[in-house]
């Protein structure tokens, strides 16, 4: 039965859909039962989570009358990602090499997923060795494109040449294999694997529902010295890489309820101009604030905007006021560490990490008496005659968090 009416959906936008239905007699049942796909993670608590259903009838004797039903719904998409190791950080000429690409499927926040194909691209001077590439342990040859080592190989695994494709929730694939060093090795050998996978409903494979994931890694002549790559901001030192780990382009995404919201960029924006950095949300936020021992921010009041808060970096923690709940995207690169400066008394900071793990609060390396974040209530953990209080046990990518420390000192992440 086609919808009588509809709208197109976005991340941002749900989607009313009106079916015109004809009689129905009395005492008798009509069962409405329709696909949706899931676009993004999406976890209880949030309103836009909740289906809203409701039926507008009229009776033979012109009565008018409505019924409603909510659902709400839960769950998550899955979150693969890839890590690739070499078994040597320098190489001579005809050394062997082995690597390890490791795919995971995270224990928490993520679904079952099927491999669709493994692309390898190796840099120029590796040599694939064949017949000695393994996935858990099993040989499996992958297809090479291109096999002149001279101009780089592509190495592909396909889903359907592999026995096992699925990689259930919080379980690994191990894949394994060597390749030689040919003589006109640069200083850098750099290569980037990538990964796409399915998140099928049962017995079902949606072309649609295919997300990719990479990973770069590289290799250094044995005598090479790399320049590393560090960002230095008014608060902290970022180091973004170096020339044996290049750094690596990413996306962060944070959702932003209505109202005043307490994050930080777990990430480094390629253009730290706040308007680049908020530019896809545009429209929908009024004011943002951060603090280095004064108030510093961008505001808007009859149309004009007032503050000199110019940029928005890593390291540091924001409040942001938005008019409506959105989601913030931002493009930039990973951060391997950081060094963030603390000033005795309040510091408001934000945690630099991609990854899935947060930062335990006991594991980070300075001395503060209290630590508070803003979720809608503020939650916190802090010293009162010797004992402690509150439940905050780590900190969060993507969360701002007032620190607070009786000596001035430098935060390690």
């Amino acid at each position: 039965m086609t919808p009588g009416a509809y709208n197109e959906s976005s991340n941002a936008i749900q989607q009313n859909i009106t079916w015109n239905v004809s009689n129905i007699p009395e005492r008798t049942t009509k069962l409405l039962i329709y696909k949706a796909k899931v676009h993004c993670n999406i976890t209880k608590g949030k309103d836009t989570n909740v289906n809203k259903v409701c039926v507008n009838y009229s009776t033979h004797d012109s009565e008018t009358g409505s019924a409603c039903t909510n659902y709400t719904m839960s769950g998550h998409l899955a979150n693969l990602t890839i890590n690739k190791y070499a078994d040597k950080n320098s190489v001579k000429w005809f050394d062997v090499v082995e690597y390890t690409v490791i795919i995971k499927n995270p224990a928490i926040n993520s679904a079952h997923a099927i491999l669709k194909e493994i692309n390898d691209t190796m840099a120029k001077n590796l040599k694939y060795i064949n017949h000695s590439a393994t996935i858990n342990g099993e040989y499996i040859n992958p297809n090479v494109i291109n096999g002149n080592h001279t101009v780089g190989t592509t190495l592909i695994w396909n889903g359907s040449t592999i026995n096992d494709t699925a990689v259930w929730v919080g379980t690994k694939i191990v894949l394994k294999y060597r390749v030689l060093i040919m003589p006109g090795l640069g200083g850098i050998l750099g290569n980037n694997v990538s990964l796409e996978y399915y998140d099928p409903l049962p017995g079902h494979f949606d072309p649609e529902a295919v997300f990719k994931t990479s990973f770069r890694h590289a290799l250094a002549r044995d005598g090479y010295t790399p320049k590393q790559s560090i960002v230095e901001t008014k608060n902290a030192k970022l180091m973004l890489g170096d020339e044996i780990n290049t750094p690596v382009i990413t996306t962060s995404t944070i959702y932003l309820k209505q109202g005043w919201n307490l994050i930080s960029l777990p990430i480094q924006p390629q253009d730290t101009n706040i308007d680049a950095v908020l530019n896809n949300i545009k429209g929908k936020y009024t004011d943002v604030f951060t603090y280095n021992n004064k108030w510093i921010y961008k505001s808007e009041y009859m149309n004009k905007w007032f503050g000199d808060l110019s940029n928005l970096e890593a390291g540091k923690g924001y409040w942001i006021k938005v008019k409506e709940d959105c989601n913030l995207t931002i493009d930039g690169l990973k951060v391997k560490n950081a060094s963030i400066s603390l000033e005795q008394g309040w510091n408001l900071i934000g945690p630099v990490t991609t990854t899935q793990d947060n930062i335990l609060l006991d594991n980070i390396n300075v001395q503060y008496t209290d630590i508070f974040t803003y979720e809608g209530k503020w939650i916190y953990k802090s010293e009162y005659m010797n004992k402690w209080f509150g439940d905050l046990s780590n900190l969060e990518a993507g969360k701002g968090y007032w620190v607070k420390v009786e000596n001035n000192g430098q935060l390690a992440m």
